[in-house]
């Protein structure tokens, strides 16, 4: 377990911030202006990823400024001034984003064409090129610069005239990959590694989690979410069926929150395929009526390194304000408990064990102050401190730190 996260922690701090882009090259059409209505990069469920910025090579008007490609509005469109030198490569269009949100999400380029049917042939025989550079390095401003920095992602070319195009970018490399590992988005981290890096919203979680093979590690940018996969009133998010974990890139305490809200909690894993791994994240407000306010465990083997669980509440008499197991082995590395509630304040109970093995552990290797010894069928942590009464051997009220 240990070495596990260690690994995380090592492969989070070796990632390279990310800038990525969309570039539409003209320069191998017999045309000389670009004329489009939208670029934009969908995520698996068809939701679209913000850009940070659009920029044309040389900008006919101000009526058809960049912003009109990106503002979900096909009846606007950005143009760039006909350049009748065709030697001199200036048609083209760049839509610009954070690399971390792009690669952890994209599933679809779509392009809109110019909705005249009479001018749509101008874009036939263009590249689309999708790349990543590092945040220091500058966004291209060549043909043959975008078409550089995207030899290790996506290249394409406009077919057929047509109002619409949808490319597909692989950016997955699975023949790198052990099995049991083997979704790597291109540019997060090295071959090797296989895991995903993504944004920490509702939408990019739900989509790593589709997306993923079981064992896949999903790394969290720091961040809150309020939203979640929209599979079961009663949970934020519903990850079930197979072991995807996840953790968060930065170990300072609330980097990472996830908040629930009634009638949901904030999440349940539900018949996992093998051992799933959540670390430094926060359970933060979920409320609902049974089995768990913060997180529910059904039929699976579960970690959960340095979690804090902060102001869950549940209904039920029967069941854990923060935390409910039946039938899994449940392991809880240095995590933290503070004001989680059951049956309004009616035998405060962090964590409840219907059935399975329930395990407190001390801190991982490298953080000081927790929690070391189980408590039996209902376990009461910070509760039973923070309430004045005893508590268990070792419990803290305080949450697991890096030295």
């Amino acid at each position: 377990m240990q070495q596990e996260l260690l690994l995380l922690l090592l492969v989070a701090s070796l990632v390279s911030s990310q800038k990525c882009f969309i570039f539409v090259d003209m320069s191998t059409t017999d045309n000389h202006n670009l004329i489009l209505a939208e670029v934009q990069a969908l995520t698996s469920v068809g939701n679209v990823i913000p850009p940070t910025a659009a920029t044309l090579s040389l900008q006919a008007n101000s009526n058809f400024a960049p912003s009109k490609c990106v503002d979900s509005d096909i009846t606007t469109f950005c143009a760039t001034m006909d350049n009748s030198d065709p030697s001199i490569p200036t048609e083209w269009l760049r839509v610009d984003y954070s690399g971390t949100l792009f690669l952890g999400s994209i599933a679809t380029v779509r392009v809109q064409n110019y909705q005249d049917s009479s001018e749509q042939y101008r874009i036939v025989g263009a590249k689309l090129y999708l790349g990543c550079i590092d945040d220091d390095d500058e966004y291209p401003t060549t043909p043959f610069g975008a078409q550089s920095s995207s030899n290790d992602y996506f290249a394409g070319t406009f077919g057929a005239a047509t109002s619409t195009y949808n490319f597909t970018p692989n950016l997955e490399c699975e023949s790198e990959c052990t099995v049991g590992h083997s979704t790597l988005l291109k540019g997060s981290f090295s071959l090797s590694d296989c895991h995903i890096q993504i944004d920490n919203s509702g939408d990019a979680i739900a989509a790593a989690f589709l997306a993923a093979n079981p064992g896949d590690h999903v790394i969290l940018a720091p961040g809150q979410i309020t939203s979640g996969d929209g599979i079961d009133v009663y949970s934020r998010f519903s990850f079930a069926n197979k072991n995807v974990d996840f953790t968060c890139s930065s170990t300072t305490i609330d980097s990472c929150v996830w908040i629930g809200d009634q009638p949901a909690r904030v999440a349940k894993i539900l018949w996992a395929s093998g051992i799933t791994t959540y670390s430094f994240l926060t359970f933060k407000s979920g409320f609902t009526i049974y089995d768990g306010g913060g997180l529910s465990i059904d039929y699976s083997d579960v970690n959960l390194v340095t979690i804090k669980f902060q102001s869950n509440f549940v209904s039920s008499v029967s069941t854990g304000g923060a935390v409910n197991v039946n039938v899994g082995n449940v392991n809880f590395y240095g995590c933290f408990f503070n004001n989680n509630r059951k049956s309004n304040g009616s035998g405060d109970t962090d964590i409840h064990r219907d059935a399975g093995t329930v395990t407190i552990f001390g801190c991982p290797a490298g953080f000081i102050n927790s929690v070391t010894q189980d408590g039996g069928e209902d376990v009461l942590l910070s509760n039973t401190v923070s309430d004045g009464g005893s508590a268990l051997s070792g419990a803290s009220n305080g949450y697991a730190q890096h030295l």
